[in-house]
């Protein structure tokens, strides 16, 4: 079975820039987390994206399914987008 990360945008940006995000990521084994809060700017979210994806995606033999708003997407380096 497949990993899956998911991204959805909340709302955003509040006063301070910032855009909110949820994240589900679920691994091979049913680990994982299921609506995580996230406050942060483009560069932020990117790099927690990033690492759920070394963590949950990359440590999976099958693969990762990445479901993200585009600007997240493009935002990615190219070897991490699917």
């Amino acid at each position: 079975m497949r990993s899956n990360i998911i991204i959805e945008r909340r709302h955003g940006p509040d006063d301070k820039g910032k855009l909110h995000y949820v994240m589900s990521a679920h691994g091979k084994f049913g680990g994982g987390y299921s609506g995580r809060h996230v406050t942060a700017d483009i560069e932020q979210i990117t790099a927690i994206v990033a690492t759920a994806i070394m963590g949950y995606g990359r440590s999976n033999p099958e693969g990762y399914d990445l479901i993200c708003p585009a600007d997240i997407r493009a935002a990615l380096p190219e070897s991490l987008r699917q």
